[in-house]
């Protein structure tokens, strides 16, 4: 239909230490692809890592790009 299909996503699941930035970029290649599979082509992925009170200190940061802010609707 046209439509520019993106997924914007927290996961604070990386800050948080329940799994690595790696794990998730693996997972989504692959959703990526499965969708493919299917038709559905999306253009780009946007996520968001941080959380303010994060275990692992590289992502204990109070971001602009956490939903709900609009960080990475700009």
């Amino acid at each position: 239909a046209g439509f520019l299909l993106i997924i914007i996503t927290n996961q604070s699941g990386i800050g948080r230490g329940y799994y690595s930035e790696e794990d998730f970029i693996k997972l989504n290649d692959w959703m990526l692809q499965t969708l493919k599979w299917h038709g559905v082509n999306i253009s780009k992925v946007y996520y968001c890592p941080h959380l303010p009170d994060a275990k692992i200190e590289k992502y204990r940061i109070n971001c602009e790009c956490r939903k709900p802010k609009l960080g990475m609707y700009n």
